[in-house]
């Protein structure tokens, strides 16, 4: 399936039409939002459907628009967006075997006969992958190219959007729920990515540049790891900071002095303790730190698994440790949550 444009054959098309129909039917009582939440420049860019006087073939209409949305994959605000790959690879599989198919089997069907059972497959699977953060991230990138067709004139492409993004905000019970082939697309090319990263063609593992070079090759994929990447940092410096994760860099009688400190100090609690961080990480100090993390990495808890990667990091850069720097802030965190995990317990 890589690299393709799924369409739908004849009787594919008209079996999904009829289900849009029937769908739409029941949704004609669709309620609009509040009007403090009502986006009135959807609705406008929408008004040539929406504006009908038979609104049900309006609706049908923008149904129809947003089913053949799946070229909008390649446009700049969708090329980095991609289902967790590992996810939808397990459900993709599970599905084959529901449907008492192996990958062997699938990947032999007849060309239509194959993007039919595909769409019928993610379909299945599709409201575990929408999930209500997936779904805010496209609508937030929906605006932004709306917004992007809109100033540049393209009024084909805006309209496409519009309706995906319609769709998307339609409220409907899930069994009910329709879905624009973007989404489709956009599980179909994270289904291609994980099938090249977990089997090489080659059979054998892939180094670490091989393994970059399969990455880059994929648009927009970088940037999705990257995004990932930076999403994963921030959450787990907001569990250090909040003491959720402890660990158990900072003596108590480092932790006292340093709240003394921010009792003492007028200024910012961050300020003041990067000031006594530059202090008390000497040398010696450096070396005892990048003990202990290597005592985590070395016995890793289920809770550190996913900060795997960042603890590693800072460990590889702590003999050379500058100020504002992500290692910096990483221990600047912990000293935070320890902090405070402290005082609770006084």
């Amino acid at each position: 399936m890589a690299g393709k444009k799924k369409k739908l054959s004849r009787r594919e098309q008209k079996r999904q039409k009829q289900q849009q129909k029937e769908r739409m039917r029941r949704r004609t009582g669709w309620q609009e939002p509040e009007a403090p939440e009502m986006n009135w420049q959807l609705l406008e860019d929408l008004r040539p459907f929406l504006g009908r006087r038979d609104l049900e073939k309006g609706l049908l209409a923008l149904a129809e628009l947003a089913e053949d949305s799946g070229e909008l994959v390649d446009e700049p605000e969708f090329e980095s967006l991609f289902f967790p790959p590992m996810e939808t690879l397990m459900l993709f599989a599970e599905t084959l075997d529901e449907n008492d198919l192996t990958a062997e089997e699938f990947a032999a069907l007849p060309e239509e006969l194959q993007i039919e059972t595909f769409f019928q497959m993610m379909t299945q699977i599709m409201p575990q992958l929408l999930t209500d953060e997936f779904r805010e991230t496209l609508l937030t990138r929906t605006e932004t190219a709306r917004t992007r067709f809109r100033d540049e004139g393209n009024e084909e492409k805006l309209l496409q959007t519009s309706a995906v993004q319609f769709v998307l905000e339609m409220q409907g019970d899930e069994e009910d729920e329709m879905y624009p082939g973007l989404l489709y697309m956009i599980a179909s090319k994270t289904i291609d990515v994980g099938s090249v990263l977990i089997e090489p063609e080659d059979g054998e593992e892939l180094s670490e540049a091989e393994l970059e070079e399969h990455i880059r090759s994929i648009p927009g994929f970088r940037a999705y790891l990257d995004d990932r990447l930076r999403q994963a940092w921030r959450e787990f410096i907001g569990q250090l900071m909040n003491g959720e994760i402890q660990l158990q860099l900072f003596t108590d009688a480092e932790i006292e002095e340093a709240s003394i400190l921010v009792e003492e100090d007028d200024g910012a609690e961050t300020d003041t303790l990067g000031d006594y961080l530059t202090q008390i990480m000497t040398a010696p100090r450096r070396v005892e730190v990048s003990d202990r993390l290597e005592a985590l990495l070395d016995d890793l808890s289920e809770q550190l698994e996913e900060g795997m990667p960042f603890i590693q990091q800072v460990q590889d850069n702590l003999p050379d440790l500058q100020p504002n720097t992500p290692s910096w802030a990483f221990l600047l965190a912990a000293l935070i949550g320890e902090m405070r995990i402290h005082d609770s317990d006084e």
